[in-house]
């Protein structure tokens, strides 16, 4: 993940850049921006993370990992047309609340929300493309 605020703003509009199990939020920061919105069942926190730093916020990541995490089989069957819409939206919105029109952020959301839509051993064999060519690391 990115480290910082400037390396976030850019993946921003085409995935959630924090880990959410992670994130250490001051109070203050929810007081000033606000909260989850339950109208967002499914990635209130994508949501919350593009609320706040449209109003000025700014995130970062620390370098070390905090948490391991597995994906095991039914992690890929989870991702439903709910949760696939919900992360479209929020896409389009962090590209317009953010300026984030770019043809590759707009290519690559309507690629993942086709992807999503495909069945689940195309959607796993996607996330290990991206964690190998992408981030350059073997899936575990």
């Amino acid at each position: 993940m990115p480290e910082h605020h400037s390396l976030l703003m850019k993946v921003l509009a085409r995935r959630c850049p924090l880990n959410h199990p992670t994130v250490v939020i001051r109070y203050s920061a929810l007081q000033k921006y606000g909260s989850y919105d339950p109208a967002h069942k499914n990635t209130q926190d994508y949501y919350l993370w593009i609320k706040m730093v449209s109003q000025g916020a700014k995130l970062a990541n620390l370098r070390e990992p905090l948490l391991k995490f597995r994906r095991v089989g039914g992690f890929y069957k989870r991702r439903g047309i709910e949760k696939s819409v919900s992360e479209l939206k929020a896409r389009v919105l962090a590209m317009k609340e953010l300026n984030l029109w770019t043809p590759f952020n707009i290519f690559y959301t309507l690629m993942v929300f086709t992807l999503r839509m495909m069945p689940p051993q195309m959607v796993k064999l996607a996330y290990l493309i991206d964690r190998k060519l992408i981030h350059g690391k073997g899936h575990k």
